[in-house]
């Protein structure tokens, strides 16, 4: 006896905006056949000759589904971008195959409600304070740059006067070698004059030595010449006075 066959019978299926790029697909209705289970029921799009597969988002309330010969009832849900329902049409595939189903009802975008006077009210407030604190943030952050651009300053400033620094050590540092090469040839110099100076003294002692030694020679010769000639002299005084006595 072949297998009778499991129908849909569709009681809801529409299409829900879920924002600007993404639609919501909704399907309720009633599983009919042989009671059997069905497994995970996906929905197929088919457009422009390709078929894709959908599964439906998961419900943790949802039992498994199953047809029977009195209908079981059936709810899905599917996520899909609003760019691939266009032109599409639909079928649930399930294990015990597929069926078609229509073209979907489009619900429209929900309107925004329209806010009551103290809604309004609260609105207006929360405006008026985004406003205030805005100010608040452009002057805290514009007191921030000013602060910001005054220590910039200060660090520029503490830079350059070490930079001045930098360079009046190192002058300190290249004068105060000049100096002590300065004090190393006077040095040098000094020594030379003193050992000069201490050479013409000994030439100077020496002829002052010579000088004193040739004047007590030739004094020695002096008196040796006086004691001659007054021994002569004495001789001749001597003589004399014989002749007149």
């Amino acid at each position: 006896m072949p297998k009778q066959p499991i129908s849909f019978d569709v009681e809801a299926f529409e299409l829900v905006p879920a924002g600007d790029e993404r639609v919501l697909v909704r399907v309720s209705g009633r599983w009919r056949g042989p009671a059997r289970s069905l497994g995970d029921i996906a929905l197929v799009l088919s457009a422009g000759g390709k078929r894709r597969r959908v599964r439906a988002l998961p419900d943790p309330s949802a039992e498994d589904p199953t047809a029977g010969p009195d209908g079981v009832v059936w709810r899905g849900a599917f996520s899909l971008p609003l760019a691939r329902v266009e032109g599409a049409s639909f079928s649930l595939a399930s294990e015990a195959g597929a069926v078609e189903l229509p073209r979907p009802s489009r619900r429209p975008s929900p309107a925004p409600p329209k806010p009551d006077a103290g809604e309004r009210r609260r609105d207006d407030e929360a405006r008026r304070r985004a406003k205030r604190e805005a100010r608040e943030t452009r002057g805290a952050l514009e007191e921030e740059r000013r602060r910001s651009a005054a220590l910039e300053e200060r660090i520029a400033a503490i830079e350059e006067k070490e930079r001045n620094a930098r360079s009046a050590l190192a002058k300190s540092r290249d004068d105060l070698s000049e100096a002590r090469a300065l004090a190393r040839r006077a040095s040098d110099g000094e020594s030379e004059s003193v050992s000069a100076a201490q050479r013409a003294r000994a030439e100077a002692e020496g002829q002052a030595e010579a000088l004193r030694a040739g004047a007590k020679t030739e004094a020695e010769g002096r008196r040796q010449e006086a004691d001659r000639l007054r021994k002569a002299i004495n001789s001749a005084g001597a003589e004399h006075v014989e002749i007149k006595r």
